[in-house]
């Protein structure tokens, strides 16, 4: 009886540690924007397609806006015509082809954080030729959408995520799977929170097996000391 109860309560323990990592109990509602320009420290800009300067590559100067740049792929700053952005940098090269990707953190720290929501405006691609994929802490996708309506505040397409209140982005991802020039100038996303990691499935299931071990020993033990009784 006592071994039954252990085990219902290790597959409770493993059901609630998951669904808190999916549910925080407190949702932050508040919107992070972010642009290139926002960058700190200072990065150097280049022109598309263009060597990418010292202090170019764009790392954790960006995780005080809830995503590290530093994960994945390197990201550059360029100037699009007189617009801002980053893209993918390809040995030291600013292709603009190169996915742009990132981890979402805790704002302020380089912790693993949780989002809702993403919403994306990159340019120098039609609608449709843009792909923006969310994934989980696992690294499974999550969902995709490509660019298109309605444009964004730089006169660029836009891609939303919207996970219904649901904090369970943990990746993203901008690709162009025709192989178009394009490059990321704004992201915004809801206000991450702490992602709540799962106990690893192999960690319970070793648990599982000590608490029968015991319980077999316990046995024993009592089946001796009847016999010496007798």
């Amino acid at each position: 009886m006592a071994t039954s109860t252990m085990m219902k309560k290790l597959s409770m323990a493993s059901a609630s540690a998951a669904l808190i990592a999916a549910f925080p109990a407190t949702a932050n509602a508040a919107i992070l924007s972010h642009v290139p320009n926002d960058r700190v420290p200072p990065v150097v800009q280049s022109f598309p397609l263009g060597a990418l300067a010292s202090g170019g590559e764009v790392g954790d100067a960006f995780i005080d806006f809830g995503v590290d740049y530093s994960f994945g792929g390197k990201e550059g700053i360029f100037n699009d015509g007189g617009v801002v952005s980053f893209s993918g940098v390809n040995n030291s090269i600013l292709d603009l082809i190169s996915p742009v990707d990132g981890r979402i953190v805790v704002g302020g720290t380089k912790n693993q954080g949780l989002t809702s929501l993403l919403s994306i405006e990159a340019g120098r691609s039609a609608p449709g030729d843009l792909l923006l994929e969310a994934f989980d802490i696992q690294g499974k996708l999550l969902a995709s959408v490509f660019n298109g309506l309605p444009l964004g505040s730089h006169g660029r397409t836009t891609m939303t995520i919207d996970r219904g209140g649901v904090f369970d982005i943990a990746f993203f991802k901008v690709s162009t799977p025709v192989g178009d020039y394009f490059g990321v100038n704004q992201v915004d996303l809801e206000a991450p929170v702490v992602a709540a990691v799962p106990e690893p499935t192999s960690t319970l299931g070793l648990l599982a097996l000590g608490t029968l071990g015991a319980g077999s020993m316990l046995k024993r033990k009592q089946q001796q000391k009847a016999t010496v009784k007798a």
